[in-house]
Order: structure tokens, then sequence, then C-alpha cells
């Protein structure tokens, strides 16, 4: 070090570390699919809480729009109660059966079998944001998706962790002299 002083040389700086660009990608695809999973496990956590107040039904298809540019909420009304409620495309009915019944411009006013809760729930509020409400049968059979919410909670776990590690690099301890 003395040598270094008297050669007139300065010790170099640390090289400056920067974000790991890897890691921070990696979180940040991993925190949109947990996003994307967000209302597909909330809906399994709603109907699993309400599981025994749903009671067997039928519903009626009032509107469903295979069209790209006009796609809205499909809605349907419960035969019992009259009552009018949106629909889950992928919980009411398979998409090949639907597409079919349109193809044959039988499906509005097609009726189904449903599993549907009532609105006195104080669940039902929450159907505005996500559908629930109304279950196919096969839908309804297959229980509580304790998979697709360990998953959702596992990739929202590992953004964050890559998200921390790939900053870390970046605020990592820098030796000066």
């Amino acid at each position: 070090m003395a040598s270094e002083r008297s050669a007139g040389r300065t010790p170099a700086p640390p090289p400056e570390t920067k974000p790991h660009a890897g890691l921070v990608a990696a979180s940040l695809i991993s925190g949109a699919l947990a996003l994307f999973m967000v209302s597909a496990s909330l809906r399994g956590i709603f109907v699993a809480v309400n599981r025994a107040k749903f009671v067997p039904d039928e519903a009626v298809i009032l509107n469903w729009d295979f069209a790209e540019r006009r796609v809205s909420d499909p809605r349907a009304r419960i035969v019992s109660s009259g009552e009018e409620v949106q629909i889950d495309r992928y919980n009411f009915m398979e998409l090949d059966e639907a597409q079919a019944l349109e193809n044959a411009g039988k499906l509005e006013g097609h009726r189904t079998p449903v599993f549907y809760l009532p609105p006195a729930s104080p669940w039902s509020t929450a159907d505005n944001f996500v559908a629930f409400r109304i279950q196919s049968p096969e839908q309804f059979a297959l229980g509580f998706p304790a998979g697709l919410l360990v998953a959702n909670l596992l990739l929202a776990v590992l953004s964050v962790v890559l998200f921390r590690r790939g900053l870390r690099r970046a605020s990592g301890p820098s030796s000066t002299v």
C-alpha cells in the first residue's frame, strides 16, 4: 500500500454494480403470471367458502357474443328466481359446446343446468368483480383448486424474491478507501 502511494497511483475504485436484468425480468414475468391467476384463485376461494349455499338450478343464456370486436360479458337468467346474472365463459359451459350452439343458432335461449348461489349471501357482491355465483355442474364438481392457489402464491413469492435479488446487486456493499 505504501508503494502504491509513493508511486502516485490510487487504488482503482470498485466496479459499479448494476441490477441483474435477468432476475428483474424473471420477477416481472412471474409477478404478471401471479396477477393473471388472481381472479381464478379468488373464484375458487369464493366458491369453497359458499359451497354449501349453492343450489342446483337452470339458466337461460341471454347473450354470448363470440365476435372479437364486440366482446361483451355473457349474461344468463336463472330460471327459479328470474335473476339476470353475468356469467364467466369458462365456468358456465364448455366453449366448444357454446360455439356449436352458436353455429346452430340455438345459443341464445338455451337452457343449461347450473349450480347457483342465491343473492342473499353477503359474498354475492363479490360477484361483480369475480363472476363465481354460477357454476356448471362439471366445474362445481371439481371442488377447491388448491393446486391453483398454491401455484399463485408461489409465483407471487418467487416474483418478490427474484426482484429483491436482482436489485440487491445494485445496492451491494461498496468498499471505498
